[in-house]
């Protein structure tokens, strides 16, 4: 497929800016950038859109893919997992160093990936590091070679070449991050508190969580270590992250939307770890969400090997690709949300010119419209200054990029 169009503007639309401001009805582009509406030179002979009554908001950023490779295309893989992504609004991801075979611990792991990307995604990216015991004297040059952060697990990961963190290991990770100075993303489930097998509610109680969310926040504190607390399910856990200077949370449209909006993007019922709580718990994270709470929402796109899927318990990850940006306009009708959310998203790993609409920033872009029965569409999605879906149907590549742009 050929590089899609230059965009040149962008008319007759509410433009979504940081902080629930709005640009007015014009938006210039100018060499990937977002210019000022009098730059003449901004003038590139490239697609003018008119998008009377519609939105642009800036380019979702999800912070929790498993797109799967390298090892394991026949699960999905990168230029799916993205074209999936990118048709649901989202520019950038972040890519989950488990479930690849190998999984991304070495820097030349990280290398392979960013060239994986580089040459197969339709997003922008970045990618994490695992902080695995046994090899954590690795990080470092895992960061040097272009990995965003790091990711670790404090209960089994189900992969024997991804095992969890104990209290000791724990402690050199988070040590390694603060002296290296990037972040240190973690789920949260203290295998402890499991009380069966069981991968649902009954199994895996939100004691787990809770758990460990004070044991990262404990040691975080004494190390001065940064970290990022993954697909949060309890209210109790993100209340906690967010009494915390240190730390950063996500949570996922599977934790906190309503019956009808995980029934219509195909989110009900899914088998994920953490598992998804009661209907009581999820309405209180959701006005969480609405309120601000967390640092971002993710999706957790985890798909399965062939012919499995996570209804039948023998996987454990949603099919959210692209449908997190969707699933929050639908929820709570809020393009300045979605906007807010995108920008401190961007925070998270420090994407210095990704998340908002700002002149010099990179032009990465949703136009989105809300139909009449009040649902949402992504009609167009722009990354780099080029228009990749038009009308929501993808029409070209982008030039992608690695969102960490960085000096040791």
């Amino acid at each position: 497929m050929a590089l899609g169009p230059i965009v040149q503007a962008v008319r007759g639309a509410t433009i979504v800016a940081p902080r629930r401001t709005r640009w007015g009805d014009a938006l210039r582009v100018h060499d990937g950038l977002f210019a000022r509406w009098d730059q003449s030179e901004c003038n590139n002979g490239g697609v003018v859109l008119n998008r009377d009554g519609m939105f642009v908001l800036p380019g979702f950023i999800d912070l929790h893919v498993h797109f799967d490779e390298p090892g394991r295309t026949d699960w999905e893989g990168v230029e799916k997992g993205s074209l999936k992504s990118v048709l649901g609004g989202v520019t950038t991801v972040v890519d989950m160093p488990i479930d690849s075979d190998p999984p991304t611990i070495a820097a030349r792991d990280v290398t392979e990936k960013c060239e994986i990307f580089l040459a197969k995604s339709f997003s922008n990216f970045a990618v994490l590091a695992g902080a695995v015991p046994g090899r954590l004297a690795e990080m470092r040059e895992a960061a040097l070679a272009g990995a965003a952060g790091f990711k670790g697990f404090l209960c089994d990961s189900g992969w024997d070449d991804f095992p969890r963190l104990d209290g000791e290991s724990l402690q050199e990770a988070l040590v390694n991050a603060s002296r290296i100075g990037l972040r240190l993303a973690l789920h949260a489930e203290d295998q402890s508190q499991f009380v069966s097998d069981q991968i649902g509610d009954l199994g895996r109680p939100v004691s787990s969580e809770v758990s460990a969310v004070s044991t990262i926040l404990t040691l975080a504190g004494e190390f001065g270590a940064k970290v990022h607390l993954v697909h949060l399910s309890t209210p109790e856990a993100v209340r906690m992250v967010n009494n915390s200077p240190l730390a950063t949370s996500e949570t996922c449209p599977h934790y906190f939307s309503s019956d009808e909006v995980l029934v219509r993007f195909g989110l009900d019922g899914v088998v994920v770890s953490p598992p998804v709580r009661s209907a009581s718990l999820r309405n209180e994270l959701r006005e969480l969400v609405q309120n601000g709470w967390l640092d971002a929402v993710g999706s957790d796109h985890s798909p399965g090997p062939p012919n499995s899927d996570s209804f039948s318990g023998q996987w454990r990850g949603a099919q959210g690709a692209g449908k997190t940006m969707l699933a929050l306009l639908d929820e709570f009708d809020s393009p300045e949300l979605v906007a807010d959310y995108t920008a401190s998203a961007a925070s998270v790993y420090g994407f210095a010119t990704s998340g908002e609409i700002s002149v010099g920033g990179q032009a990465d872009f949703v136009v989105a419209e809300r139909s009449d029965n009040g649902l949402w569409r992504i009609v167009d999605v722009v990354v780099g200054g080029r228009l990749v879906v038009n009308d929501s149907t993808v029409i070209g590549r982008p030039v992608v990029r690695n969102a960490i742009s960085r000096t040791f």
